[in-house]
């Protein structure tokens, strides 16, 4: 179940290992979002979420998966017949031996609508993908708790110009991207909330008492 990398890197492995493999993939993946990857072994210039996408299809189809464009709604044990499971998809139904759930993910977004074709152009959601690419600028973490904190501190090693931006959500609800600081700007997302941040302190309170983080400029 998911057509993203690890579901099409189980039914590769699943067919090299002399078994029938059927990769079923609801709709678009995450990966397909990325205009492109630069740590991904193998592709020096980098690569694209789409041709990534491409080759891993075709390579999982060269050793006979059967990929398949459809939603599971149901899985459960299969009452009859040799042990296994039957899946019940918007393309049919499906019996199998075994059930890999490779479902990936899902980006919360901001009340602005969804800004997946923007990523990797002003938004970014992981550090490790894309915080090399802005050494040095200016940056806008939108988000609150121990996320933002962890995502600004790790954007430290790149660049020391951090803001902090609640987008008017409280402290434990808001999602969290992050955003060029100009690209923020220029949409009137930080009106009231830009703050230069210095060092940032997470501190726990004792067990019985509020666990709630403490989180301070």
């Amino acid at each position: 179940m998911g057509g993203g990398p690890a579901g099409l890197a189980a039914a590769l492995a699943t067919g090299r290992m002399n078994r029938r493999a059927v990769c079923l993939e609801a709709g678009t993946p995450r990966t397909a979002h990325a205009p492109c990857y630069r740590n991904y072994l193998g592709f020096p210039e980098g690569v694209s979420g789409e041709e990534l996408l491409r080759l891993g299809r075709a390579q999982a189809e060269r050793w006979d998966a059967v990929l398949v464009s459809a939603a599971v709604t149901a899985v459960e044990v299969d009452p009859g017949g040799p042990p296994g499971f039957v899946l019940d998809t918007t393309g049919g139904r499906f019996r199998a031996r075994g059930v890999v759930f490779a479902t990936g993910v899902k980006d919360r977004q901001l009340r602005c609508g969804n800004l997946y074709g923007e990523t990797g152009r002003g938004v970014h959601y992981c550090v490790v993908c894309d915080g090399r690419e802005v050494r040095g600028e200016r940056v806008a973490v939108v988000g609150a708790g121990e996320h933002a904190v962890e995502t600004i501190e790790a954007l430290r090693d790149f660049t020391s110009d951090l803001h902090l931006l609640l987008d008017g959500e409280p402290v434990t609800t808001c999602p969290y991207i992050w955003v060029d600081r100009d690209f923020a700007l220029a949409r009137g997302w930080v009106q009231g909330f830009p703050k230069k941040l210095g060092s940032i302190r997470i501190s726990r309170r004792q067990p019985g008492r509020n666990s709630r983080n403490t989180l301070r400029n």
